[in-house]
C-alpha cells in the first residue's frame, strides 16, 4: 500500500446561484462527514485528501477516508449544501463525484512516486448552475504535479 496525496483545485462555484438558493458551504466527504467547508461566496476552492493506493492480483485499488464506491468505481465526493447546528443539509445542493478510474496511469505513476495528484475542477455551468454528479473531461482533468507548480 502506497499512500498519494490528492489536491482538488476546484473554480467557477457558481455564488450567485448558491445564494439564492441557500447553498452556504461546499466540502469534502471523509467517512460519514463532510470537512473542510468553504464558503460558495467564493469563486474557488481547494481541498486536500490523502487516498491509499493498494496493488491487488486485479489490479490497483483506493482505499481510505475520502474514498467511496465499490473496487473498480472508487470515487471522490465534494458535497454543496449548508452546515449549521443541526448538522449538515444538501437543501437544494447535492454531490460531485471525482471518479479515481478517470487518473491517467502516467500521472498515478507519478502521484505513487512523490508528486501530488491534482483534480482540476470547474464547478459552474455555462447557465450558472452547479455540477453535479460524475464530472468528467472537460470539466475535471487529473494531472500530477511535483509541487512546484
Amino acid at each position: 500500500m502506497t499512500e498519494i496525496s490528492v489536491q482538488i483545485r476546484a473554480v467557477g462555484i457558481p455564488v450567485e446561484w448558491c445564494r439564492l438558493n441557500g447553498v452556504r458551504h461546499l466540502g469534502i466527504s471523509s467517512r460519514t462527514d463532510v470537512v473542510d467547508l468553504v464558503s460558495t461566496e467564493r469563486a474557488t476552492a481547494e481541498f486536500s485528501a490523502t487516498v491509499e493506493v493498494v496493488e491487488k492480483a486485479t489490479g490497483r485499488d483506493f482505499r481510505g477516508p475520502y474514498v467511496f464506491g465499490r473496487v473498480g468505481e472508487r470515487f471522490l465526493y465534494l458535497n454543496w449544501g449548508s452546515r449549521s447546528a443541526h448538522g449538515w443539509a444538501t437543501g437544494k445542493g447535492g454531490r460531485v463525484k471525482l471518479q479515481l478510474g478517470f487518473v491517467g496511469p502516467i500521472d498515478l505513476e507519478a502521484a505513487l512516486s512523490g508528486s501530488t495528484l491534482i483534480a482540476d475542477l470547474v464547478l459552474g455551468t455555462p447557465k450558472g448552475t452547479p455540477v453535479f454528479a460524475t464530472v468528467r473531461a472537460p470539466v475535471l482533468t487529473w494531472r500530477a504535479s511535483d509541487g512546484l507548480r
